[in-house]
């Protein structure tokens, strides 16, 4: 663990959480993988949907998850959509395949079934697979 890891250990077993906060955003800004992912969890455990979306726009993929599933647990289903939908008009594919698992895991079909075919059409066979045995599961209830 680095200096500053252990500095925001430190802070924040003291309490300081912002301290700590800012102790990993400045190793995480300076491209420290283990801090940057510390940084998120504890901005999630704190509820820091703001600081979250800080470190989606600073390129943490950590952040997308983080801010996602608290807004999921939040009951904030329409938010974590968007947040994902968002990432995926970048190319993100991980924040694809998420928001259609999310969009499953809530039974909008019509929905997973829509972003399973943008990626079908555009090459990704993995979503072609999915979206194959989506249709043959819907069309497996429909009869």
């Amino acid at each position: 663990m680095t200096r500053s890891g252990r500095l925001a250990g430190l802070l924040r077993e003291r309490g300081d959480l912002d301290g700590a906060a800012q102790a990993l955003r400045d190793r995480a800004d300076a491209g420290d993988e283990a801090a940057a992912w510390r940084l998120v969890a504890l901005l999630r455990e704190r509820g820091d949907i703001d600081g979250l979306r800080a470190r989606i726009d600073a390129g943490n993929w950590w952040a997308i998850a983080g801010l996602t599933s608290l807004l999921e647990e939040r009951g904030d289903l329409d938010g974590a959509a968007q947040v994902l939908r968002d990432r995926a008009a970048t190319g993100d594919r991980w924040a694809t395949l998420r928001l259609a698992a999310l969009l499953y895991e809530h039974g909008d079909l019509d929905g997973v079934t829509q972003v399973l075919r943008t990626e079908a059409d555009g090459g990704d066979r993995a979503a072609g697979r999915w979206l194959a045995a989506l249709l043959e599961e819907r069309g497996a209830a429909a009869t």
